[in-house]
């Protein structure tokens, strides 16, 4: 990724003094940060430590979502199957079948659960996730990044889900997924939105900035731009509801969501601006954006 000339935006709300810059070229705004990908892996490793004494009733919830979301990566989800996916974040319809890797795959739960006709890949930083992921039957998972990944095995399909936002170079990045594709491959990415209606209201204060290990922020513009310039085509795009609103005002309350009092107001608020995300997201304003992209 080329140098770029940049404009100081605002200094994060949090004491870390983390500037935030416009890069002027492409609209992509880029947080200067101390923390790397160490600090994203020691911070992952604790959650899934801590996932297990998770209550089991949201145990049984995250699951179940991966479960539907799962189901929805195959020929023909029928009737019922485009309506949960308007429920859902985006899945589209599934052009390519065959090799499948999962960018980030967590602990493999989504990966577990696809229908029977991919072949299941995981590529997965954190040390603990990527032990939880290897033990499970029918995928193969390599304990590394993407950029660092190598595999003579060539892909159908790639998803990278929350994962562009902690990289550095995201030329690169789109780079690696344009190599690892087959010739008529296709590649489904997941971000947050800048441009959405929780940036606009809540400035400095909107949520996706604090992860401290985020690095760039795309639009459904920029990202497309930058997508086509690196090989790809897109063939849609667009946003969706993860509760960003409600997480920003949990910062702006300056709160830790994860107290009790953080998680009471976050919830009251995910549940109060549901039912506006489908106007919010017409709109193309949604918390994240996905694009769906085949390789050129």
């Amino acid at each position: 990724m080329m140098s770029q000339e940049k404009k100081l935006l605002f200094i994060l709300a949090d004491g870390s003094e983390r500037p935030v810059y416009l890069l002027k070229d492409t609209g992509v705004l880029r947080i200067e940060s101390p923390f790397g990908l160490d600090a994203f892996k020691k911070d992952y490793n604790y959650f899934v430590d801590d996932f297990q004494r998770t209550p089991r009733i949201l145990e049984y919830l995250r699951e179940k979502y991966h479960t539907i979301q799962a189901n929805l990566y195959r020929k023909n989800v029928g009737i019922m199957g485009r309506l949960i996916n308007k429920f859902l974040p985006y899945v589209p319809h599934i052009y390519a079948y065959g090799n499948f890797l999962d960018v980030g795959c967590n602990t493999a739960s989504l990966l577990s659960k696809l229908p029977a006709h991919w072949t299941k890949y995981g590529v997965e930083i954190s040390n603990e996730a990527y032990k939880v992921a290897a033990g499970k039957q029918g995928i193969i998972v390599y304990n590394t990044g993407l950029e660092t990944f190598e595999s003579a095995v060539k892909f159908s399909f790639i998803r990278a889900s929350h994962v562009i936002e902690h990289v550095t170079d995201y030329d690169g990045f789109l780079q690696k997924i344009h190599l690892l594709l087959d010739a008529d491959g296709y590649a489904l990415l997941y971000t947050p939105n800048t441009k959405s209606i929780s940036r606009y209201v809540f400035g400095k204060y909107c949520n996706f900035f604090y992860e401290k290990t985020h690095v760039n922020f795309f639009d459904l513009d920029n990202l497309s731009d930058i997508c086509n310039q690196n090989g790809f085509a897109v063939i849609e795009k667009g946003t969706y509801y993860m509760g960003t609103t409600a997480g920003s005002i949990v910062r702006l309350l300056n709160l830790d969501q994860g107290s009790r009092l953080g998680q009471i107001i976050f919830f009251t608020f995910f549940c109060l601006f549901y039912p506006f995300s489908y106007f919010v997201n017409a709109l193309g304003l949604g918390g994240a954006l996905y694009i769906y992209i085949k390789k050129r």
